[in-house]
């Protein structure tokens, strides 16, 4: 904006909006998010300053993960909208925030958003790989077999967690079968228990309680155990 002065002098006076994007492109986040902040809504260039200050966010949050500030990364890196075309990149970088703060499930979550047209794809699966481990390694220690197992035969050879997955993997393999064996007495046995009762009962009323007993047992224990379910059939005489 151009002004005269009392005395003729020409003086020049930059609006905020200038100001603020010119300190972004010399890297002058801080800079820039503060001038760009001072245009108001309604002014004619405010929709512009509202998506360079997202900009400016998106790139101190890059400043923040070099300098290992991975939750002040994160927090900058959410504000990123899904019409924003580095928004895939922000889920990566969100992803591999989380990572690095060990938080497993958090950091799998925003690495699954990544969609295979992202230049982040690769990377991202990379990354998924070792989150996967990691919390198939949790699943491994809190003895559920099942899960460990399904997370870590999606380890790959390739990944440097491979050959510890492997014998991870032989070890739940050999727990499970240790488990199911145990489950599969205990459901034989009451299964069993059940008939016995069926066959030597002599009120039909009393019959049919057992039978009504023995499928909501059955469902339930198999539920328990995510098996299948078939109703236990009795045959009356």
């Amino acid at each position: 904006v151009i002004i005269i002065g009392a005395w003729g002098y020409f003086f020049l006076l930059v609006a905020p909006y200038e100001k603020g994007k010119e300190a972004f492109e010399q890297g002058k986040y801080e800079e820039a998010i503060s001038f760009l902040s001072e245009v108001k809504k309604g002014e004619r260039r405010y929709t512009k300053a509202q998506s360079l200050i997202v900009e400016a966010k998106f790139e101190k949050g890059k400043e923040a993960f070099r300098q290992s500030k991975y939750e002040e990364a994160i927090s900058l890196f959410l504000l990123t909208k899904p019409e924003r075309k580095n928004y895939q990149e922000a889920q990566y970088r969100i992803g591999n925030s989380y990572f690095n703060l060990e938080a497993w499930n958090d950091a799998k979550k925003y690495l699954e958003k990544v969609e295979i047209n992202s230049k982040d794809y690769q990377e991202a699966q990379v990354t998924l790989e070792s989150v996967n481990y990691h919390i198939g390694i949790k699943a491994y220690e809190k003895r559920n077999w099942n899960e460990a197992m399904r997370l870590l035969s999606e380890v790959t050879p390739n990944s440097q967690n491979y050959d510890s997955a492997q014998e991870i993997l032989k070890d739940a393999g050999v727990e499970s079968i240790k488990v199911a064996k145990k489950d599969q007495k205990e459901f034989e046995t009451q299964r069993f228990e059940f008939s016995q009762q069926y066959a030597t009962e002599k009120n039909e009323i009393k019959k049919s309680n057992v039978f009504v007993e023995a499928n909501k047992w059955t469902g339930q224990f198999a539920k328990s155990m995510d098996w299948k379910l078939w109703n236990w059939e009795g045959k009356i005489k």
